[in-house]
């Protein structure tokens, strides 16, 4: 099962008593870990009995953190970060994972982080790479590094988006982890790897406890979490959404998550959003379809892809509908079990329908 992590920053020790009731309200709430970011917290004389006593206090098992400036942290210092995380290592009450950066590893004090976690037999020592910009072009490069670390216990890569295609390689490279791993996408585009995590073997994935505690752009709160059905999602779960630009305001994935939940139907329903002009629409609804292990059965498509939907289906050879085709216009896609897609217009019967009960008669 993918676990939940809440990131709670704890920039003073001022802010450890509220750090704790903060993580037992993430905990009532579905979390079943907590980040806590320390960043700030190691420019304090006393940092290190601060960690202590904020790690004895955790009422959820914890991620320690001390994010570096240059992956999107606070930690300006990377020698006193490094120090903070390894007197973490000898706490009474010592974190589940530490989070070590794979550009630090070769740090000269990096090698007290590793041997405190080695000495430990309780910590597990987690690898991280971040990129802010986007893909990495060494990415690759990078997962081998940390998945042949000799003390990594888990992996984590996270970049930004720069279209919905990407979560499609996070999940590849869940699917061909050697090592636990986390793979996330950030910004707009990354809400599918959030949620899909347990799909495809995510060890964890990250939401905030509420709007604006985020940790990273594009991170979900719990709450959004619950309501795209994240707890119901396992390797069978089929992938529906609703494709458009923008999407945000949309309130579909609430409506259509609610009633597969009603159900029982193992099925969850995302925002997608796909920008305007037609050739991202043809390669990022064509690479969702066409991966082999997504399950991705269909979206409600919305403004402006309405008639890129008809030409769509027709150039790879689906069916188009008769309302659909006749106005070269359609708002549903439906993608079979056999990958064989379809598309059909609802507007057209819906607007027919209302209009005859209000003109009380049965033909126009």
């Amino acid at each position: 099962m993918t676990l939940v992590a809440v990131p709670i920053f704890v920039d003073t020790s001022a802010d450890i008593a509220d750090a704790h009731a903060a993580a037992a309200a993430a905990a009532a709430a579905g979390a079943t870990l907590v980040e806590w970011r320390v960043d700030r917290l190691g420019d304090e004389d006393a940092a290190d009995a601060a960690v202590r006593r904020l790690l004895a206090g955790s009422p959820l098992p914890a991620i320690l953190t001390c994010r570096s400036v240059a992956e999107g942290g606070h930690a300006e210092d990377p020698a006193r970060a490094l120090a903070l995380l390894a007197a973490a290592t000898r706490a009474e009450s010592p974190p589940r994972y530490v989070d070590l950066e794979l550009t630090l590893t070769d740090h000269p004090a990096a090698a007290a982080v590793i041997d405190g976690v080695a000495a430990s037999g309780e910590i597990g020592l987690l690898l991280s790479t971040h990129d802010f910009d986007g893909r990495p072009p060494d990415l690759l490069q990078r997962i081998e590094r940390m998945t042949t670390h000799p003390h990594a216990a888990v992996v984590k890569v996270a970049w930004m988006a720069r279209s919905l295609r990407d979560n499609l390689e996070a999940f590849d490279l869940l699917h061909a982890r050697r090592t636990p791993t986390i793979a996330l996408c950030m910004g707009p585009f990354g809400l599918p790897s959030r949620v899909l995590a347990g799909k495809f073997g995510g060890l964890i994935t990250f939401a905030s406890s509420a709007p604006g505690a985020e940790s990273a752009p594009g991170q979900p709160t719990l709450a959004d979490l619950e309501r795209c059905g994240f707890e119901r999602v396992g390797d069978a779960t089929r992938v529906y959404g609703v494709l458009g630009w923008p999407i945000g305001h949309s309130r579909s994935p609430t409506l259509h998550n609610a009633v597969f939940r009603q159900m029982e139907w193992d099925g969850v329903y995302l925002p997608l959003p796909v920008p305007p002009e037609w050739e991202h629409f043809k390669a990022t609804v064509g690479a969702w379809v066409d991966h082999p292990t997504l399950g991705f059965r269909g979206a409600s498509v919305t403004l402006p892809h309405k008639t890129h939907l008809v030409r769509f289906v027709r150039e790879r050879g689906g069916v188009v509908g008769p309302e659909a085709s006749a106005i070269g216009a359609a708002n549903t896609l439906v993608v079979g079990d056999d990958d064989a897609i379809a598309c059909v217009n609802t507007d057209v019967p819906a607007l027919r329908a209302t209009l005859l009960a209000g003109m009380r008669t049965d033909t126009l």
